[in-house]
């Protein structure tokens, strides 16, 4: 599956710091782990370019940390 990730710049807390998005569903957590290949990508949302990391993977969140395998 593609995800993307992106810093949270409008956070509320460190358990929240980074926004994972798989499709059209967003996933907040405090930090990850990615074993696999990554790369730069952009997306355009609601009138703004945002840029992400984006990677194929499986997704798992546990305790607050995301694994992309």
């Amino acid at each position: 599956m593609k995800i993307r990730l992106r810093y949270n710049k409008d956070r509320k807390g460190a358990d929240d710091a980074w926004r994972i998005f798989v499709g059209d569903i967003q996933y907040n957590v405090r930090d990850f782990t990615i074993t696999v290949p990554v790369e730069s990508s952009t997306t355009f949302e609601r009138g703004e370019m945002k840029w992400n990391v984006a990677c194929e993977g499986e997704l798992e969140i546990k305790d607050g940390r995301a694994y992309i395998r």
